[in-house]
């Protein structure tokens, strides 16, 4: 089980009680994630929560899928970090991912090289997208405020990770996303396509 607790301005309490059966080539978990969601008023919500593995070939080819889904927290210092141009005194709402369904493939190429492929199909409640503000909020105009919209996202990512030694690690993400939203007209400033790379090395292993 798992217990988060925020604020109590803008405050989440989730318990995810889970159980999960073993086998030689299989791994199964289910359970059920319970949210208290409590802004002006405190809300109950109710997510399945289940995941199928099955290990076709020891750890080259394993096979997933799975269906959940939670409250997700929306607060200024994240949103601010993601856009800086953000407007002072903004009307934060939670989002409801009420289905998260998905599946995929993931294994290893070589000793050094794994991969993962995933789809992954949401449906969203009360996401927030960002529009120009009003005229006048600034000096240059050059501020965002947030819009809500409930919205329907396909995702399609691929991933590579290579480790050559204990010092070196290389990771190449690729997203694809296609969204369909409800009142809005399109999902605004959201990207249809993500390119992401990363790299560690350990200096010493320190």
């Amino acid at each position: 089980s798992e217990m988060c607790i925020r604020d109590s301005a803008n405050s989440i309490a989730a318990i995810k009680p889970q159980i999960s059966t073993i086998g030689d080539n299989f791994k199964i978990t289910a359970g059920l994630g319970v949210y208290l969601n409590e802004t002006d008023e405190a809300e109950f919500h109710f997510y399945p929560i289940a995941e199928l593995k099955y290990n076709i070939i020891e750890d080259f080819l394993v096979p997933y899928a799975g269906i959940k889904g939670q409250i997700r927290r929306n607060n200024l210092n994240s949103i601010s970090l993601e856009n800086p141009f953000v407007s002072e005194g903004l009307a934060l709402v939670n989002t409801n991912e009420k289905l998260n369904a998905y599946g995929g493939f993931r294994g290893t190429l070589s000793k050094v090289t794994s991969f993962n492929l995933m789809a992954n199909y949401l449906q969203i409640e009360d996401e927030y997208f960002y529009v120009k503000s009003f005229p006048g909020v600034s000096y240059l105009n050059d501020r965002f405020t947030l819009i809500y919209d409930d919205m329907e996202m396909l995702e399609i990512q691929g991933e590579i990770a290579y480790r050559s030694t204990k010092k070196i690690k290389l990771y190449l993400l690729g997203q694809y996303f296609s969204y369909s939203t409800n009142e809005e007209t399109k999902a605004w400033h959201r990207p249809d396509l993500k390119i992401t790379s990363i790299g560690e090395y350990n200096l010493q292993d320190k």
